[in-house]
């Protein structure tokens, strides 16, 4: 069996080797320890069907334990992509989720993370919306998202995803939402919120208020960059600002929304996935739905882009310049911690699936307005959550909902 090895030194005390063969991915990491080699090697395999990579066995926590930055993993790029986890969790997770379906009370708590990306929030959509067709809406305790992913939890929590979708690839893929043209406002986030989402295709904020699940929307202090919730249970907080504020792009939208007393805007600055979030509140089974491949890294800016930034953003405070230009470190971090939960100090007892692009062939880009690639992204979002748990899409021509799933009248009472 044709096979390759890498071996990708990590500090002086630890060596990563990596063996790549058709049918499996082994990884075995060497750490000496007085003078004693210790050796971990943890076997991930392919399900042949659909060459779908199952890895990451991920632990959560029974009490609250800081979640640090992983050495092991700091610098290194992870192999492959797609539904990452191992088979045993997937499967205790999917079990899990039967039993919730079922009524049954017992169940540990269950979380959702999703990421957004702007329009590349189609994909995490469309993974929502194949949750529902397993019949998921109401099984999660705790959503937690930013930027495009706190929508995009709203929506599942509703039962409005599959319709969600069609709202992507049909009513934000136009120049009313994205127009280059229009530099003051290159993605027009007040279309979407005050016209779009409240009339045009409404979103049921009535049925988010009175949700059992709690939707937990990450939002960045105009400040000093911290990261602060609110969530559906939230009280004197106008959830159509915080949905406008987390998706406040910098220089793209590049206004701060007023939330409360204080000023906000893009969540994903202070906290790109609310993970550490649900690990503090105890969820014992975790999904992480991301809108890029597991072996993504971001980039460092180009000095010439770094400067033009730094003009559009004279304006902010010298905390939030910060957390804009080193965004991609704390990306990164992130990324790497759920590659490796373990060694980012989370409990064993948690146990975390990532489901993310099994490549980069039909994803978009953040302000991507071709409604033919959206809709592959959208497929492609749909086959990798049902790959995921090792099923088979349920055929059909149509998956997504477009007709309207309640009456607007509700959401112009909200």
């Amino acid at each position: 069996m044709a096979q390759n090895s890498k071996i990708i030194p990590q500090d002086d005390e630890t060596t990563l080797e990596v063996v790549n063969c058709r049918s499996h991915c082994v990884t075995t990491v060497v750490t000496k320890t007085g003078g004693k080699e210790e050796e971990m090697t943890e076997r991930i395999k392919l399900l042949h069907a659909n060459e779908v990579t199952d890895c990451s066995e991920g632990q959560l926590m029974d009490e609250r334990i800081p979640i640090r930055a992983g050495a092991l993993w700091a610098e290194s790029r992870v192999d492959g992509g797609g539904p990452i986890s191992h088979p045993d969790v997937a499967d205790e997770i999917w079990q899990a989720l039967k039993r919730k379906v079922a009524g049954e009370r017992d169940v540990p708590a269950l979380g959702l993370v999703v990421q957004g990306g702007g329009m590349r929030g189609v994909y995490s959509m469309a993974v929502l919306a194949a949750f529902e067709e397993m019949g998921w809406t109401r099984c999660f305790d705790h959503v937690a998202g930013a930027s495009a992913g706190a929508m995009n939890g709203a929506y599942f929590i509703t039962g409005q995803a599959g319709y969600g979708v069609e709202t992507y690839i049909d009513y934000l893929s136009n120049r009313k939402f994205i127009d280059f043209f229009r530099l003051r406002k290159l993605v027009d986030l007040d279309y979407m919120i005050d016209d779009l989402v409240r009339h045009v295709r409404p979103f049921n904020l009535p049925a988010l208020l009175e949700a059992s699940t709690e939707l937990h929307i990450a939002l960045s202090d105009a400040e000093d960059a911290s990261v602060h919730y609110v969530t559906n249970r939230s009280e004197n907080v106008d959830l159509w600002e915080a949905f406008r504020a987390t998706g406040a792009l910098p220089i793209l939208y590049n206004r701060f929304v007023k939330v409360g007393d204080r000023l906000y805007l893009d969540g994903s600055l202070s906290e790109c996935l609310p993970l550490p979030r649900l690990l503090a509140l105890g969820c014992r089974y975790i999904v992480v739905v991301l809108t890029k491949p597991l072996s993504f890294r971001s980039q460092r800016l180009s000095r010439p882009v770094r400067a033009l930034a730094w003009w559009a953003t004279r304006h902010y405070s010298a905390a939030l310049k910060r957390a804009l230009f080193d965004v991609n470190l704390h990306f990164n971090r992130t990324m790497s911690m759920l590659a490796a939960p373990a060694q980012a100090g989370v409990h064993e007892a948690v146990k975390i699936l990532v489901i993310a692009p099994r490549s980069e062939e039909h994803l978009v880009r953040c302000v991507t307005k071709d409604p033919r690639r959206l809709r592959r992204c959208a497929w492609q979002g749909r086959a990798d959550a049902w790959q995921a748990f090792g099923q088979r899409p349920p055929a059909t021509k149509h998956p997504f909902v477009r007709d309207q799933v309640f009456a607007p009248e509700y959401s112009r009472k909200a």
